[in-house]
């Protein structure tokens, strides 16, 4: 299996990064969950089943307005505790990427990588790069 420099230096990039704990968590568990960065900013640990491995997004924040139930992967589960370490309990996993300012200026911006200079991406950006990867990956 290849994965092309672009991809891996994203996924580096990701891995390194310093920044904000909470945007450095969003992109990884964006790497295995493949949902649409409004659902994951918008998630709340109460949909998130640990004994099953499931996380039951409603239908109310799903683009369809179908519920949507995703499988957990184990490494998906250790950073959601790591997270709950870092953000605490309250209702969302991401409080500080749920205000509208926070989500405007990553758009506007990109988001800056303290090891590797400017990494321009965005959430939705990354879940296609990622997607596409693991598509061409397929083909080959």
């Amino acid at each position: 299996m290849t994965i092309r420099p672009e991809a891996w230096h994203r996924l580096r990039a990701i891995d390194e990064y310093t920044g904000e704990p909470s945007i450095g968590f969003a992109l990884k568990i964006l790497s295995f969950v493949f949902v649409r960065s409004v659902e994951l900013r918008g998630a709340e640990w109460r949909e998130f089943d640990f004994e099953a491995a499931m996380w039951v997004i409603p239908a109310e924040r799903m683009k369809m307005k179908r519920p949507h139930t995703a499988s957990v992967a184990r490494q998906v589960l250790s950073l959601l505790g790591d997270l709950r370490n870092t953000t605490g309990n309250g209702q969302f996993l991401f409080p500080s990427l749920f205000s509208a300012s926070r989500e405007t200026a990553l758009r506007a911006k990109g988001m800056q990588d303290q090891t590797q200079g400017l990494l321009p991406i965005c959430f939705d950006l990354h879940m296609h790069i990622i997607c596409t990867e693991l598509i061409i990956i397929s083909l080959v």
